[in-house]
């Protein structure tokens, strides 16, 4: 009988050692960070006003280092909701707001974009379309996948097949 390179405690030993080297929080330590030093979406958010947040984005979209490039992007042919989701995600993430109020600012923040592109005469996508020819490999192949048809001899053998709740007989 050949013998194992590793004998048990070995293995256990080694199993020990490559968890300490894995460099992952364990749970609860992010209850249990500084106080002191709060990620920006744990503090409380900048803007509790849906008014205040859209005049933020207003000013932010009407800068003059901003506006330009915004402007190039929905030429391009990015879709208006694609560059609000980018930037209300980034709002969120720099404490600027809470989830419920990006909600709530994704329509409007969307109209904002939209009439400055329909003021500079651009052409804009409002979402991306799905009838569009897939420009990865993953996406062409998930285009091929057909939906599944019911077939007769499925409902055949679905008929024939007694209940398992039906009392025996």
């Amino acid at each position: 009988m050949a013998e194992s390179a590793l004998e048990p405690m070995d293995i256990e030993e080694e199993g020990r050692q490559r968890a300490l080297e894995m460099r992952r929080p364990i749970p609860g330590e992010s209850l249990t960070s500084d106080p002191e030093k709060p990620w920006p979406w744990e503090k409380p958010p900048q803007f509790t006003d849906q008014r205040d947040a859209l005049d933020y984005y207003f000013e932010l979209f009407t800068s003059e280092d901003v506006f330009e490039d915004l402007m190039d992007l929905l030429e391009d042919g990015v879709a208006v909701m694609d560059i609000v989701q980018i930037f209300l995600t980034k709002g969120v993430q720099e404490g600027l707001f809470n989830p419920d109020m990006m909600l709530l600012l994704a329509e409007p923040v969307a109209y904002i974009l939209m009439s400055l592109a329909e003021r500079q005469g651009i052409d804009f996508e409002i979402v991306e379309d799905e009838d569009e020819v897939p420009t990865t490999q993953v996406g062409a192949a998930l285009q091929t996948i057909q939906e599944p048809q019911p077939s007769e001899e499925a409902d055949a053998v679905l008929e024939q097949a007694p209940s398992l709740l039906a009392e025996e007989q």
